[in-house]
């Protein structure tokens, strides 16, 4: 699955230079960052952070700040960042997310956009938290994500119907048949 980030660009804070992008960044949501969260059934969900620096990381949840997996890694070199030369205010990038770290059902998102240093810190929110209703930012409110048009892309979630029948409650025969017919390059575009 294949995202999109398209966002201002403020270069504050920025992750220091000695940090790889070629592994998951713990507390990159101290950096500048674009953050979207994929919902599914279980209230599981994955969190996908990416830096304007290329720096990454991806956590899947199993219940409301309950991270049973903190730091996905990126199996291809995919994530690029670009810095468009008709904005320099502006950021984009992609990130190629393997299908197997999206839970079943996805049926609603959140994306958050974080930048500047404390005290001016500012956050971002494409279906936001009524201002003052929490004393601080919380992005792991799921009452607040709203629903999406999601594939189901996670072949642990197929289970076909001829499967279903013959008491086969994996999907294994028929998983490649399925996986054809699906797109599974969706390229969604969060812009800010």
């Amino acid at each position: 699955m294949i995202i999109t980030i398209d966002a201002p660009f403020y270069n504050d804070p920025v992750v220091p230079e000695n940090v790889s992008t070629e592994l998951p960044v713990d507390g990159l949501w101290d950096y500048e960052v674009v953050e979207v969260f994929f919902l599914g059934e279980n209230d599981e969900y994955l969190e996908i952070e990416v830096a304007p620096s290329a720096h990454y990381l991806m956590l899947y949840l199993a219940g409301v700040r309950n991270a049973t997996n903190q730091t996905l890694p990126l199996p291809y070199p995919v994530l690029t960042v670009q810095y468009p030369r008709e904005d320099p205010n502006r950021w984009a990038g992609q990130i190629l997310v393997p299908k197997e770290y999206f839970p079943c059902g996805v049926s609603k998102f959140n994306a958050y956009a974080i930048h500047k240093s404390d005290p001016n810190r500012n956050y971002m929110s494409l279906f936001p938290v009524p201002t003052g209703a929490y004393p601080e930012p919380d992005f792991h409110r799921l009452e607040y994500f709203e629903a999406i048009q999601f594939p189901e892309v996670n072949p642990r979630c197929f289970i076909p119907e001829e499967d279903k029948e013959n008491g086969d409650n994996n999907g294994t025969n028929s998983v490649s048949t399925l996986l054809s017919v699906v797109v599974l390059s969706t390229i969604m575009k969060f812009l800010f």
